[in-house]
């Protein structure tokens, strides 16, 4: 969306479209650029003090709701109407409406249920009509909790609270309402990895390990799709009948505890003149009571199923549940921001009996469950801490190194500079490129992910500015050692690798945890005050999303030129979205974002992850499922895998530079090398006959790629040809490196003949 003023026309407000090649993308004007910034606050505080009332009048209609029904089957019928997704014949992924009930949702009432006393606790099923009452006001009232702070715009003063207003309020929208850091298999596996070296410490603890209790949990997770699926499919068996007679049939095969034989069922329906639509409905709402027990965990089979002494596994679960009433004190406004379900997960109903409607919320919030458990006993947060800090870089350097096959890596290396020692968490070196990658494992405190501006400001510098400030103080030193300014054998010695043959360094900031996404958005932080305002933005991302993307795209160079890419776009695209929706649009263009990349619009690129989610989705439920893969054309990936293979000298750059290009401009320069390829069939006697296509980049980038045809008898002038075109490429004057491709029109065996990379 642009944030340029622009008149506003009468109707509708039109969309220009942008022209990058491969993208899907509009710009449209800011409603609000007409409005003065005056007029803006104003607008915000009205919106925010009527959200505000609607938030009070919400919030008694859903405890009021909530108190006058059962609640165990209030939050059954949430969780299973709401929170599965359906998977067609084909394995396709049905999403569910954007507007609809999610796990935050279930989450607050889950909480304000908890405010309930046990001997204020109602039995009654929620009627239909109720319980949409309820589902409406649910969904209404965390908009208007996130709404109602706009009423604070009246209290911003500075140009710097100005700026910080709106990171505030997307860190706590994110904390309201966002979950699953990774995917459901992959947290799994992180939290293990993370946690088993702890083991002995939780046992002590609690009386189950850490990865037992993800074990635990994992079974209820389990559990409950199991039964899930069992009761869509009886249900399924009998609605889809097409008689009276055999609709009863269906149901007392589907579920043998009804009580009734076919013909009472037949009976009753043909007394009362039922169709078989009403039929099947009056059926679905009597199944609907049964609910709950999809929900109900028993330690005792929990201990059977998994091998494990009963006595320590109750006292673990009791450790991570909760009883009706315990929140009867709670502070209303603190359930939205720092909710106590996040940590005790489990509603406990008796010794061995717990339900619980979200189990999957455990590995939601696993990070902040466990080290809960050790709230208050510093010495062992002090082994928690630790062992993050040695898991991150040791779970970077596994990723490197297998993305990577052959790179030279080191770990923590120590270096110093005018007497000051520093480290680098780690070094990688693939071909001519450098990466330092700085790890941080520590946790984003609770009152940063509230928008707390201080501890906001805190947690932002010391988990995303100062890493990036410490990989640009080693990438300076580095490019002074290579150009002969400074002098340091000692750390050259420790270096696995001649630095003559960098000649590209590129910098990454990893961390454990996410930050309300706003890693990947470092520009707009720019104007907060929060850090520098010399400040080289740097490509942040978490351990998941770093696994993700190095999984999803298949080899080096592209996996080299993900990050390349990501390192010039950090620092002047303005994009809304998270690493994966990034991922998405490198997939659909390779980053090819022409002007809109300099220029003042903000692109919004939430949704383009979409592919991505579907494909572990499909992981995840064992599914058939197709990795979405980047757009290139087979001759594009043959030449890249050609250039890979052969591994000459800075092979890494041409491939780079290759890949810049787009879908779509690889097409075009196919056809018109196809004609070119003709031309010099049939003209190549004559002097300056036309042999090439050349690509310039648009400006603010300064390759260009040319592909050059030649035949065998020109084989021993081919260098000739290439600096000649090469020289053409330099005539743009923003253009200062040209790669040339050489293609031996008569040996087309290969991909290409030769290759080479010219600078001005």
């Amino acid at each position: 969306m642009s944030r340029k003023s622009k008149k506003r026309r009468k109707g509708k407000l039109k969309k220009r479209k942008l022209r990058l090649p491969g993208a899907r993308l509009y710009e449209i004007p800011h409603p609000f650029a007409n409005l003065s910034q005056a007029e803006r606050i104003s607008a915000a505080v009205r919106i925010g003090e009527t959200k505000k009332a609607e938030f009070e009048t919400l919030l008694k209609k859903v405890q009021n709701l909530l108190s006058g029904f059962d609640v165990l089957q209030v939050l059954s019928q949430l969780a299973y109407y709401s929170l599965p997704v359906g998977v067609s014949k084909e394995g396709e992924f049905q999403s569910r409406e954007e507007n609809g009930i999610n796990q935050a949702h279930i989450e607050i009432a889950q909480a304000l249920s908890l405010r309930i006393p046990v001997s204020e606790l109602q039995f009654e099923p929620p009627h239909p009509n109720s319980f949409q009452e309820l589902s409406d006001a649910l969904i209404g009232l965390c908009d208007a909790f996130d709404l109602q702070r706009l009423a604070q715009a009246q209290n911003v003063q500075t140009e710097e609270e100005k700026h910080r207003f709106p990171i505030q309020e997307q860190v706590r929208s994110y904390t309201r309402a966002v979950r699953n850091w990774g995917h459901y298999k992959q947290v799994i596996s992180i939290s293990q990895r993370l946690y088993r070296p702890l083991d002995q410490l939780f046992e002590s603890r609690i009386g189950l390990s850490a990865t037992t209790l993800m074990d635990v949990f994992a079974l209820m997770v389990r559990q409950m799709e199991d039964r899930m699926t069992v009761r869509f499919k009886q249900l399924h068996s009998v609605v889809h009948t097409k008689t009276i007679e055999g609709m009863a049939e269906a149901y007392c095969q589907a579920f043998p505890d009804a009580g009734e034989t076919p013909e009472e069922l037949t009976s009753f329906f043909r007394e009362r003149d039922v169709s078989v639509d009403a039929a099947g409905e009056l059926i679905m709402s009597y199944r609907n009571l049964r609910l709950r027990s999809l929900f109900l965990f028993e330690a005792t089979t929990i201990a059977d199923e998994l091998k494990l002494d009963l006595e320590p596994l109750k006292q673990s679960l009791s450790r991570v549940s909760m009883e009706f009433g315990s929140l009867s004190s709670a502070n209303i406004d603190h359930l939205f921001l720092d909710n106590p379900v996040w940590i005790a997960p489990l509603i406990r109903l008796s010794d061995d009996q717990f339900f619980c409607p979200i189990p999957q919320m455990f590995f939601s919030f696993i990070f902040r469950v466990l080290d809960n458990l050790f709230d208050g006993e510093p010495e062992a947060t002090a082994k928690l801490s630790a062992r993050r800090s040695e898991f991150l870089i040791d779970s970077l350097a596994c990723v490197f190194r297998d993305g990577f096959p052959g790179s030279s890596q080191l770990k923590q290396l120590k270096w110093s500079d005018h007497g000051v020692g520093y480290d680098c968490d780690l070094v990688v070196k693939v071909d001519s490129y450098l990466f330092l990658v700085e790890a941080k494992s520590g946790r984003v405190s609770d009152p940063a992910l509230r928008g707390a501006p201080k501890r906001l400001g805190r947690d932002l510098r010391k988990l995303l500015v100062d890493p990036a400030l410490q990989s640009g103080r080693f990438a300076t030193k580095l490019i002074r050692i290579k150009s002969g300014e400074e002098s340091d054998p000692a750390l050259l010695r420790h270096l696995p690798f001649d630095l003559k043959s960098v000649h590209q360094i590129l910098r990454l900031s990893v961390t454990l945890e996410d930050f309300a996404t706003i890693q990947t958005q470092l520009i707009g932080l720019r104007k907060t005050g929060w850090i520098p305002n010399d400040f080289q933005a740097v490509p942040t991302m978490t351990l998941a999303d770093l696994e993700v993307v190095f999984e999803i795209l298949d080899t080096v160079p592209q996996r080299i030129h993900y990050l390349v890419r990501r390192s010039v776009i950090e620092d002047n695209l303005k994009y809304v979205g998270d690493e994966l929706d990034l991922l998405g649009q490198y997939l659909e263009n390779g980053f090819n974002l022409d002007q809109a990349e300099f220029q003042e619009v903000t692109i919004v690129l939430t949704g383009l992850s979409k592919l991505i989610d579907h494909y572990y989705a499909a992981l995840d439920n064992n599914l058939p499922a197709t990795k979405p893969e980047q757009n290139l054309t087979k001759w594009w990936q043959d030449i890249l895998r050609q250039i890979e293979a052969r591994g000459f000298e800075r092979w890494s750059e041409a491939a780079v530079m290759l890949l810049n290009v787009s879908f779509d401009e690889q097409i075009k320069m196919k056809e018109m090398f196809d004609r070119v390829i003709q031309n010099v069939r049939v003209n190549w006697r004559q002097r300056g006959h036309d042999n090439s296509v050349v690509l310039v980049s648009p400006k603010g980038r300064t390759d260009a790629l040319i592909l050059m045809a030649f035949r065998e008898e020109h084989k021993e002038r081919r260098y000739e040809f290439m600096q000649s075109v090469a020289g053409q490429a330099f005539g743009k004057s923003h253009v200062t490196r040209c790669l040339v491709i050489g293609i031996n029109i008569d040996r087309r065996s290969l991909p290409y003949g030769v290759i080479g990379v010219f600078t001005k």
